[in-house]
This record gives C-alpha cells, sequence and structure tokens, in this order.
C-alpha cells in the first residue's frame, strides 16, 4: 500500500473529550459517585489531539517523569475549572481559555515550581488575586 509522506512535523485535530480518564481515577478513588461519574462523562464539546509526524518534533517535548505530579497538576485544573465555572458563571470553554493562559497555570504546569503540592484552593486564591490585578 502507497501511503502519501507527511510533509510537516505536526498534526492537529478534534477528538472526544480525555478528561474522562480524570473522572473515572476520581470515581474509583471515591471521590465521586457514580451518577456524577455518568454526567462527567456525558459528551460536550470536542477537544484536540496533536500528533507528532517526525523525530525532530519529539525531541521538542519535556517529558515529565513525576506521574504524582501530573495527577496533581490534572486534579488542580479540573478543581479550579469547576469554582471559575461555579463562582463567575463561565462557559467551560471560557474558564479554559482564562485559566490556560494565566500566569498561575504556567506555574502550575511547571512541575519544578512544586505549585502543585499546594492545595487547589489555595493557588485559585492566587489565580483570583492576579485576575483582579489584570494579570
Amino acid at each position: 500500500m502507497n501511503y502519501p509522506s507527511v510533509r510537516s512535523n505536526l498534526g492537529n485535530h478534534t477528538i472526544a473529550n480525555d478528561k474522562m480518564v480524570v473522572q473515572i481515577r476520581l470515581y474509583e478513588q471515591g471521590k465521586i459517585s457514580i451518577e456524577k461519574l455518568i454526567e462527567k462523562l456525558t459528551y460536550r464539546e470536542p477537544t484536540h489531539q496533536v500528533c507528532f509526524c517526525t523525530i525532530e518534533s519529539l525531541y521538542a517535548l519535556e517529558i515529565i517523569e513525576d506521574e504524582d505530579a501530573l495527577f496533581a497538576v490534572n486534579d488542580i485544573t479540573e478543581a479550579i475549572l469547576e469554582a471559575i465555572i461555579a463562582d463567575f458563571k463561565e462557559t467551560e470553554n471560557t474558564a479554559i481559555k482564562a485559566f490556560y493562559s494565566s500566569e498561575v497555570y504556567k506555574k502550575l504546569s511547571n512541575t519544578n515550581t512544586l505549585l502543585w503540592k499546594e492545595p487547589w484552593q489555595s493557588i485559585y486564591t492566587t489565580l483570583k488575586e492576579q485576575g483582579s490585578k489584570g494579570n
């Protein structure tokens, strides 16, 4: 079979929501009920998948080897997004855009800062304080 050649390093495609892994883990840990799990697994909006098409594009990745940090960042992110939606009556897309573009998220996602070890409520307070200053 003859396949077309890949002409770029990266591809970007829509896929189903990948947050379901986090929700299943929360259910397994007893943190949410089966009803909440089913609610959270309901399809809402597509997310994006990035395809790394060349070895060069893979070398550009930063690997996070600390699985605990990665899970903590995901859990904190989920809690903060839910709080933004509830507190400010924002849509999920607006909350995602606001949080992921914040300095707080930039620091949180850099696991070397150890911000992921702080309670999510403390991180959320910092986010709100920075937001009120126009940052």
